[in-house]
């Protein structure tokens, strides 16, 4: 006899699953599931796998399935998750199980092997679907062949089709439910010793060692620099990664750098080491520090905590956004806010954008909560992860710091969400689901009764707009602590520079204060924000450009392995003897990356330490400890980085900044140039003068007219966020209206374009209704060719709707696309959408 039906989402993704299906719950099924339950379901022929989301009393159809089994000890997720997940859904139009995914517990690491088979309600129509990609994409219907003849494959097998790249195949056949992957299990014994590898010296002297041996040792060069990127692994693995003998790690081993370590595989006594822990430290809270705030922190704190008084009352707030400049000591107030929380009983969640600052954060506090603390970020292994997930459901953790996946922390009694530097645009995750952190964590405080606490020194538009309008409560912050002084900015015009002789990339200026801060045992900070030594590669006789084969952009030179790279899809190739083109010898190199700023450092001060940090060096899990506890005893005299030095490290001891550039990313196609470069500028120049000693910032430029660049250099957001909006309002952008941008993708152009067309004639069509019904603004932009028109392979079209009503845009965009879906076979190509996008390239 059946009680009751449960509603359940599949967790297989394909366009025909994505919705609610509902299961009987027998009698006799034990134990019962409850809402957040992990089940196994009959569907069609065989079984799935799905997460029970809610009960009813009634199916929506005559002939209902039972539940055939209840998997896992309880249920991983909550009825406040479920409810999250259903908003991520609605307002970010996509799949419900793709926003149920980003609560889930970590999986167990998984000790099989992985293996792709053809999906089984492939095999009832495969006649017709290879058919279809024998014509739309050849390579994809040869690896669809190859597993209807040997069924279930090793994914390692594949790489010997040779159709050119197998991963983004199965990847593009993976999301379009054509194939299936999963790991099957090896049994191990908890006794089984497993050989662990590890680096034996620091990230930065492997590093080194391995430029060295790029050529005269190419295995041990590939072996040291999978274990710089990906840290320790299990010696097979390692061998089986870097196609190597024993004999190379051996060699490896003699000279002192690697290590092996035996460990019991699985076991309890793992080696795991604490996630960004740093250097060994005493896990108890350190003594309550003397701290005077100064009357606008005092200010602050008294308003967040009536607001947290409010939120403990069960009375709503809304979030507030804590204004300060840069080093006016919002750290501190955030540790104040939290000490509160916990007074009350609450647990707090505290974001930072990127994991380079999790370290830093984390150990700050550890220092203050003691062990506390839990750290969740993307970097950590699959055990950290677990043993962090264990620490939190036992109820051991009150506070976690990590980055956006942190926001989904199962964290009880919630009273405080802190996002710091909320302009970052890191809090926007790439892919579905295409969520911003900030209005997640708004309404994950609207469903816990937390309060949400916004902290920047260039608050985004958006976020400075809702304060305008009354929907934000503004706390400011205008001075630095202890009264320091801003930095000094300079603007340098590298176009008079240039008429004056100086052909160099440091201006005079810059050079001469460089040598000062050499001379007086300061440090300095050199920032661009681009990778490489030179960003394109020209041949002067005929012109030709080098060009990724995969995407539309042209290949960054890189002189440490002398290899041209495309930083979208990581293509690499030899620098060619001569022009492919024309076949002469004229290549030349233009622009410049990091690794060029880098080089005329050195030949301009051979005496300076010299560091580069950027996504080339910032390889390993502990690069970002090491660096950082580096820089701090001094053993660095010139940093040199992209934007990965500019966010929220705290350096007392540099006094100079040099942008080597301000104009990087000042002419890019999207609409949010200006204020990027406003935000960057500002935030590099904040890393200046935090100390005892004053700062002083230098910033090239070739548009020192520019109204981000002037606001900058008086550190006056005021008077960019007035400019900025006037253009915003006059091209009715973000934050005075709404944008959905769809991006139509797929390996054949024409099918590409002709998608993009006909999808756009659908919602045009749906516009014009809307504005003959309701007068509505909705407007259409596009379909046009991406300002990136290839990436991986990929054509890209886009097409972007704009409003003032966010609810009759998403409206309108899941309509036109489901008329277009029934009218249209369209399996070779993805439609993305963006609600919200930051990005519009």
């Amino acid at each position: 006899m059946v009680r009751r039906f449960a509603q359940v989402v599949l967790t297989r993704e394909h366009e025909r699953l994505n919705r609610v299906f509902s299961y009987a719950v027998p009698d006799s099924l034990i134990p019962k599931p409850e809402v957040g339950s992990r089940v196994w379901v009959p569907f069609g022929r065989e079984y799935l796998e799905g997460y029970v989301i809610d009960f009813t009393e009634k199916a929506e159809v005559a002939e209902v399935k039972k539940i055939a089994q209840v998997l896992g000890e309880g249920p991983v997720f909550s009825p406040e998750q479920i409810e999250l997940a259903r908003w991520m859904a609605d307002y970010y139009m996509c799949p419900l199980i793709r926003a149920i995914k980003t609560m889930l517990p970590p999986t167990p690491p998984s000790r099989g092997k992985p293996t792709v088979s053809l999906c089984p309600l492939v095999e009832e129509e495969l006649l017709e679907v290879m058919a279809y990609w024998e014509k739309m994409h050849p390579p994809a219907a040869q690896l669809l062949h190859y597993l209807a003849e040997r069924g279930e494959t090793p994914v390692s097998q594949l790489s010997r089709l040779g159709i050119g790249d197998w991963k983004e195949i199965l990847s593009q056949l993976e999301s379009q439910g054509l194939v299936l992957r999963k790991t099957q299990p090896v049994a191990r014994s908890n006794t089984t010793k497993e050989q662990m590898v590890h680096i034996a010296v620091s990230a930065q002297e492997a590093l080194a060692v391995l430029e060295k041996m790029r050529h005269r040792a190419p295995r041990q060069a590939k072996l040291l620099g999978i274990l710089v990127k990906e840290g320790p692994l299990p010696l097979a693995m390692l061998i089986n990664k870097a196609e190597v003998r024993r004999h190379t790690i051996r060699t490896l081993q003699e000279k002192g750098l690697i290590r092996i370590e035996e460990t019991s595989g699985g076991g309890a006594n793992s080696l795991v080491a604490l996630a960004d822990s740093g250097p060994e430290q005493d896990d108890s809270p350190e003594q309550e520090l003397v701290w005077q705030p100064n009357p606008e922190q005092a200010l602050a704190l008294e308003k967040i905590y009536k607001a947290l008084l409010q939120s403990d009352a069960g009375i709503p707030t809304s979030p507030i956004v804590l204004h300060g400049v840069t080093g006016s000591g919002k750290t501190e107030v955030y540790l104040r806010a939290i000490q509160y929380v916990l007074a009350q009983g609450r647990t707090a969640i505290v974001l930072v954008p990127e994991i380079s600052l999790t370290p830093q954060t984390a150990q700050r506090f550890r220092r203050r909560f003691g062990t506390r603390v839990a750290v969740m970020h993307s970097r950590l292994t699959p055990a950290e992860r677990q043993r962090e997930w264990k620490r939190l459901k036992e109820g051991k953790v009150d506070i976690v710091v990590g980055a956006r996946s942190a926001l989904f922390a199962p964290l009880e009694r919630l009273g405080l969400i802190v996002l710091d530097e909320e302009h970052e645009n890191s809090y926007k995750q790439d892919r579905a689901p295409r969520y911003h952190t900030r209005e997640v964590a708004i309404k994950r405080a609207e469903l816990t009764g937390a309060v949400v606490l916004l902290g920047s020194a260039t608050p985004t538009l958006e976020t400075y707009w809702q304060v305008e309008r009354g929907n934000y409560q503004l706390l400011k912050l205008t001075e630095r602590v202890r009264s320091r002084p801003l930095p000094e900015i300079e603007i340098v015009d590298l176009r008079q520079e240039l008429k004056e002789g100086n052909r160099s990339i440091f201006s005079r200026a810059l050079q001469a204060e460089l040598a000062e801060r050499l001379q007086r045992s300061e440090q300095s900070i050199l920032f661009l924000n681009r990778r490489g030594f030179s960003t394109f590669v020209n041949c002067r006789q005929c012109g030709l450009v080098l060009r990724c084969p995969n995407c539309e952009v042209s290949l960054t030179y890189h002189q440490a392995d002398h290899h041209l790279r495309c930083h979208y899809c990581d293509y690499q190739r030899a620098i060619p003897g001569r022009c492919p083109g024309c076949g002469s010898n004229y290549l030349r190199y233009f622009g410049i990356g990091t690794q060029r700023v880098e080089e005329e450092i050195r030949h301009l001060f051979p005496q300076a330490r010299v560091l580069r940090v950027d996504v080339d060096t910032a390889a390993g899990r502990s690069f970002y400890t090491e660096f950082d506890q580096t820089f701090r005893r001094g053993e660095v005299d010139i940093l040199v980085g992209t934007q990965l030095i500019a966010k929220g490290f705290d350096f007392p001891g540099v006094t100079l900044v040099g942008v080597v550039t301000a104009d990087t990313g000042l002419n890019l196609p999207d609409f949010r140039a200006s204020e990027r470069t406003f935000q960057l500028l500002t935030q590099v120049a904040g890393r200046a003068g935090r100390g005892d000693r004053p700062g002083k910032v230098i910033i090239q430029t070739y548009t020192p007219e520019h109204y981000s660049i002037l606001a900058a250099e008086h550190h006056d957001f005021d008077v960019f966020y007035r400019v900025e909006s006037q253009y915003r309002s006059q091209w009715r952008y973000p934050p005075f209206q709404a944008l959905i941008r769809l991006l139509v993708s797929g390996w054949v152009e024409n099918r590409v374009r002709v998608t993009a067309e006909v999808l756009g004639r659908y919602l045009d069509r749906l516009i014009q209704q809307e504005r003959k019904q309701s007068q509505s603004a909705l407007e259409l932009l596009g379909p046009s060719p991406a300002p990136m028109t290839r990436i991986r392979g990929q054509y890209r079209w886009q097409m972007v709707l704009r409003g003032e009503e966010k609810s009759l845009l998403r409206k309108t965009v899941r309509q036109g696309i489901a008329e277009f879906r029934q009218q249209n076979k369209n399996g070779d190509i993805n439609i993305t959408v963006d609600v919200d996008p930051l990005s519009m390239l």
